[in-house]
């Protein structure tokens, strides 16, 4: 079972904690740490703004937590400290990787094939282990692994969505990709699609409350309305086909013609990055990186993994060039 890997969260949490910059899908977040010795290895990483304000909201319980119980750091030694947020860091990270190690991305994935009359997506229960999470944060972590939350055009398409939660087993009401707007009864899918079919079951869709929406397998498929309460499951579509060779990567991916490394649902091939200068990932290529870079000379880039730009083993002139051919904010 392929999963968003624990290690992924603890380092998105160490990137955080330690004061780096981490770029998420729509924000950049700047750590509250300040007195944790910054690590000398920065790790690349992408992380999604729901997952860095999950981190956040964690560590402002800690340390709210701490400071009710009459601890005072002014009181500590600067190595106290130091330990003490370290174990506050790792706990969060723990927080974090417990979230992120509960998102099955790829255990009962099933695709509705164009031989037997369908659009040749994937779909697959993404089901939470531990707390459950709001239909906007099923919507994020979708996203975070290459899909998007369902989003059923046609009876037909329905009809296979059903299916296949009736051979998962057991009531299943997992999240679709309905977003209704407030206070009315119109709206549309999370991709931006318009309506063009719906299955409301009875009494259900009139509810301008609720902004959201579930695919009941106890009402034959039927919709019901719900609102922001937390949800364990939702349906998350794959559709994406990043190298245009007319198969839905996520297939690819999964019978290991496509390799995707870091578990996010985009086969490597495809992912490029889009400021590699960075070597700091501070968003900015600048006197900083162009250090780093001389400060790795003629190594492999052992301490400062991205100052090796081109990746061909040895920090060095191709390495300096595209350093500077970047040098600026990043796109």
């Amino acid at each position: 079972m392929a999963r968003l890997a624990d290690i992924q969260a603890a380092r998105l949490a160490g990137a955080l904690l330690t004061g780096d910059a981490v770029k998420g899908d729509a924000v950049k977040v700047d750590a509250p740490f300040t007195l944790i010795s910054r690590r000398k290895v920065r790790f690349w990483i992408g992380a999604s703004a729901t997952l860095a304000a999950i981190i956040l909201i964690s560590w402002k319980v800690e340390s709210h937590d701490s400071q009710s119980s009459g601890l005072s750091l002014g009181a500590l030694s600067p190595i106290q400290e130091k330990d003490m947020k370290f174990t506050q860091a790792m706990s969060v990270a723990v927080a974090a990787g417990s979230i992120c190690s509960g998102v099955t991305a790829q255990s009962t994935a099933v695709q509705w094939t164009t031989a037997s009359g369908g659009n040749g997506h994937w779909y697959e229960l993404m089901q939470l282990v531990g707390p459950s999470q709001s239909a906007e944060v099923h919507f994020e972590l979708a996203n975070s692994i290459g899909g998007y939350t369902a989003t059923i055009g046609s009876s037909a398409e329905n009809q296979f969505c059903l299916a296949y939660l009736l051979t998962i087993g057991g009531n299943r009401y997992p999240i679709i990709g309905v977003r209704k707007q407030a206070d009315t009864n119109q709206g549309a899918w999370v991709t931006g699609e318009a309506w063009s079919f719906t299955r409301w079951h009875s009494g259900e869709g009139s509810n301008s409350w609720e902004r959201y929406a579930t695919l009941n397998s106890f009402w034959n498929g039927d919709w019901q309305d719900t609102d922001l309460t937390p949800h364990p499951e939702s349906l998350v579509e794959y559709s994406a086909d990043c190298n245009s060779d007319g198969i839905v990567d996520y297939g690819q991916i999964l019978s290991g013609q496509l390799i995707d490394a870091n578990s996010n649902g985009i086969p490597d091939i495809c992912e490029i990055d889009p400021c590699p200068g960075d070597i700091n990932l501070n968003s900015v290529v600048d006197a900083v990186d162009l250090a780093m870079v001389l400060t790795s000379w003629g190594t492999s880039g052992s301490e400062y993994p991205r100052a090796d730009v081109n990746q061909d083993g040895v920090v060095n002139g191709p390495d300096l060039g595209a350093l500077l051919s970047g040098w600026g904010a990043c796109p």
